[in-house]
């Protein structure tokens, strides 16, 4: 029971630290879309490459694409 009980806790504490390796994504906000447009565009390109989940599960598809539409109804005005 204990050697069972310790290849678990073995095994969750690998996978707490190799989830604590991985590369996160700087998620940006609305306004910093709005007023870079370089990383607005390509923000956008990179979202137009992922699957549609993807993009769905992505902060910065939705900051970026909301930042484009308020240039644009800015740019209208």
């Amino acid at each position: 029971m204990k050697g069972k009980k310790m290849k678990k806790l073995s095994l969750l504490l690998i996978i707490c630290a190799l989830s604590s390796c991985s590369k996160s994504e700087k998620i940006y906000t609305v306004d910093e879309f709005m007023n870079d447009e370089a990383l607005r565009e390509k923000t956008l390109k990179e979202c137009e490459d992922m699957s549609m989940g993807d993009q769905f599960n992505s902060t910065n598809c939705h900051r970026a694409r909301k930042a484009e539409n308020k240039v644009n109804i800015k740019n209208n005005k």
